[in-house]
């Protein structure tokens, strides 16, 4: 049956537009996925009614897939919600509900289903649930929007509406009840997910995480550009002293691709809350290493910047070919193989006005840091060092940056030292460096943030250049 459903989606996908989807931040869940999102044990009495919310249910897949499992478990009496405001997709779910009232009749089971078209986010229940399943839609929303608004708690910065999904979701479950989503990596560590963090921290005990061995398994053919996880936990602040990772491949457990960690060991780390996200065994270790180290770049007085240059802002301002007095640009194709390539072949512009004073940065020693990187990419970070003594060609004082390249300074500000560059540079590049970064973050972007919480054991300072 799940394979019908599917089949029905993919009609209603040929008929719209990929672009009108994303817009939805719509995903939809393959069936693989979704039978094994279903597959918690439900330690429930047997003639317990067992409520389910489904608050993004979309096709309605995950509630066919767990109200399937629920029934094959000996469960008897059901209650259903499922919320959906995309009318698009309504005659798919309308055929979903149907064959979940189907299904429940065969197993002569009680089934009152509830179909809510409203914003979940602003949606008040009138009772808490046993179960709660979700693929959240996944957009931006604005700061002062009627979710944001609403959900003012839990927002910092510019919200994910599937942020805002997860905390309410943990609203509305029961104490003990249980807790299932898909959703990208970004919220175990993006800054704008803080508040939703230390929501989960209080309040969810996090008892396994799926993680996909290929950014693309889950949601082919949709371009996903950051990693996905399903999340199961449990409502209630008593917590595990283990939770279980699982690599997971087209949707299935791989036969030993399970493994424990210690729940201190990867949970909430550091001031950011980080929830770290291992792999393998090493990375455990990689994960003890890089916690024996009390220090970060930004205690140790070294502080990683955006660039200043918005060029869509700045488009009085910057030139793609040389004029006189201009200043040079650095942009992510400057950053090649580990060196800087500057000028570069592209269309883009590559140089600034001096007289815009507000995008001068001081010519001095520094890293450049790709804050975007390329899927295909063996290293997530991508960098080079520079040299102010060695980029004279265009004569100034000044340099800058624009905004998708990171770069580094010192606190006091005084110029880094060659040797400071060297060593920073080999410590950022390492192995060990470019494993944690991938622990700490799922997608291709690299944070200011994120960089500046790196640990780092302190470094010689010498005084020669």
């Amino acid at each position: 049956m799940l394979r019908t459903i599917e089949m029905c989606t993919n009609e209603y996908k040929d008929t719209t537009q990929k672009e009108i989807r994303k817009k939805k931040g719509q995903f939809f869940t393959p069936a693989e996925v979704s039978m094994r999102m279903a597959a918690v044990e439900n330690k429930y009495p047997k003639n317990q009614l067992i409520r389910v919310l489904d608050p993004g249910a979309g096709n309605g897949i995950l509630s066919f897939a767990m109200i399937d499992k629920l029934l094959r478990s000996g469960y008897k009496r059901l209650d259903i919600t499922l919320i959906e405001t995309d009318t698009e997709i309504l005659p798919v779910l309308e055929y979903t509900i149907t064959k979940i009232r189907q299904i429940c009749e065969s197993y002569h089971a009680e089934c009152t289903i509830h179909y809510i078209d409203q914003n979940f986010v602003l949606w008040e229940s009138s009772c808490l649930y046993d179960i709660v399943i979700c693929n959240p839609p996944y957009m931006k929303v604005r700061k002062d929007s009627i979710e944001a608004t609403a959900m003012k708690a839990y927002v910092y910065g510019q919200p994910n509406l599937y942020g805002l999904f997860m905390a309410k979701a943990v609203e509305l479950l029961r104490d003990n009840g249980q807790y299932i989503f898909i959703t990208p990596r970004s919220w175990t560590s993006g800054k704008y997910f803080t508040k939703v963090r230390s929501f989960l921290q209080k309040e969810l005990n996090i008892k396994e995480i799926d993680l996909f061995s290929s950014r693309d398994e889950v949601f082919q053919g949709e371009k996903v550009l950051q990693e996905t996880m399903i999340l199961y936990g449990e409502k209630g602040q008593i917590q595990n002293e283990k939770i279980k990772i699982n690599i997971l491949k087209d949707g299935t457990l791989d036969i030993g691709n399970s493994f424990w960690a210690a729940a201190d060991q990867i949970k909430f780390k550091g001031s950011e809350q980080y929830l770290l996200l291992p792999e393998n065994e090493n990375d455990l270790k990689i994960i003890d290493i890089m916690s024996d180290m009390t220090d970060s770049f930004e205690s140790s007085g070294y502080h990683f910047k955006t660039g200043p240059v918005v060029e869509f802002r700045n488009l009085d301002h910057i030139h793609k070919i040389y004029q006189t007095g201009d200043i040079p640009m650095y942009r992510s194709i400057h950053i090649q193989n580990g060196t800087l390539q500057f000028p570069a072949d592209t269309q883009k512009a590559q140089y600034v006005s001096a007289d815009e004073e507000s995008l001068l940065i001081p010519k001095q020693n520094t890293i450049l840091v790709r804050r975007l990187s390329m899927k295909e990419d063996l290293k997530r970070i991508q960098a080079c060092k520079y040299f102010a003594d060695e980029n004279t060609d265009l004569n100034t004082e000044f340099m800058t940056v624009e905004n998708h390249v990171n770069y580094l300074t010192r606190k006091d500000g005084m110029e880094m030292t060659r040797n400071e560059i060297d060593q920073l540079f080999d410590i950022l590049m390492s192995d060990m460096y470019e494993r944690y970064i991938r622990l700490i973050n799922g997608s291709t972007q690299i944070n200011a943030g994120e960089l500046n919480k790196l640990p780092l054991q302190r470094i010689e300072r010498s005084i020669n250049s």
